[in-house]
């Protein structure tokens, strides 16, 4: 279980870092 939990965590810090670099872009 604790594999997913960090499978889970870098999916979320790739959305977070795809969206900053879209809102970066569109600046």
């Amino acid at each position: 279980m604790d594999f997913i939990k960090k499978m889970i965590q870098i999916f979320h810090q790739n959305i977070i870092v795809k969206s900053f670099r879209y809102l970066l872009y569109r600046f």
